[in-house]
């Protein structure tokens, strides 16, 4: 079964990372390569990617960074935000870019971070058995589909809201990945889940009505059928939401990118 080959993947792919570098973006940073300290980061993604091996991890900083051509993830590294997806944007500013970013490596992972205004918000084109994931982010407001599977992959957790295509298209299904689950599917023209294959399912996932805090703030309110209704997996343990809290606020994960917080 591909789910068994997807655990040995991502079991492998961990015992690269903990060998690999860490990579720092942020826009407050004098770039220097190959950008291993807050204070020589890299100002961008791509180049950052252009000096990553497989197993690195790169952190991103909180900030707007402005994206003029699609971001190619080709190594199996993991890119993160700092403090989460609410502070962690990349704009295509409806300049007409295809997408932003494309998971072309066999275990790359991107967590934390916004997506608006692109075509597209994210391809995951890595293919047989490939462990590619999406995780913790926000994708928003693009003016094609949210994100798409082509041959494989996974989405956890993320919020996928008013795009002008589909929350999530697939097709060309049987690769590998892990079904995707726990996301917000609202809002999008073409619908929340478009597949051209049926090699792929939805799990613990909501597409009504949310209870945004409103049209351009994703947390939860109160009165959210999102919290405490998503399932626990592994690797939640030592995760943050797109606000940059515990994943796990309580006991059972919420749906959705943003963990509901009574202090907010």
């Amino acid at each position: 079964m591909f789910r068994t080959s997807c655990v040995a993947t991502i079991l492998a792919f961990a015992a690269i990372v903990a060998a690999g570098e860490t990579r720092y973006v942020s826009p407050e940073g004098t770039p220097e390569s190959p950008f291993t300290s807050w204070r020589t980061a890299a100002a961008d993604l791509e180049s950052v990617l252009d000096v990553a091996s497989d197993g690195d991890q790169i952190v991103v900083g909180p900030g707007t960074y402005q994206v003029t051509r699609p971001i190619v993830v080709r190594r199996n590294v993991i890119v993160r935000s700092q403090r989460g997806a609410r502070h962690t944007v990349l704009d295509g500013g409806n300049r007409g870019v295809a997408r932003c970013i494309e998971l072309a490596g066999h275990s790359a992972i991107i967590d934390g971070l916004a997506i608006v205004r692109f075509q597209e918000g994210v391809r995951i084109t890595a293919r047989e058995s490939t462990a590619a994931a999406v995780r913790n982010c926000i994708i928003v407001r693009n003016s094609g589909h949210g994100i798409v599977f082509h041959h494989g992959g996974s989405a956890k957790n993320c919020t996928v809201a008013y795009n002008d295509g589909a929350g999530l298209y697939a097709y060309d299904m049987g690769g590998g990945g892990d079904d995707p689950a726990n996301l917000i599917l609202y809002g999008n023209e073409k619908g929340p889940f478009v597949r051209e294959s049926a090699n792929i399912g939805l799990h613990n996932s909501h597409t009504d009505d949310p209870h945004f805090f409103s049209a351009t703030d994703f947390r939860l309110r109160s009165d959210s059928p999102c919290i405490d209704a998503g399932r626990n997996e592994p690797w939640m343990k030592d995760a943050r939401d797109a606000q940059g809290h515990r994943r796990i606020h309580k006991d059972v994960v919420d749906i959705g990118a943003c963990e509901y917080s009574a202090a907010e």
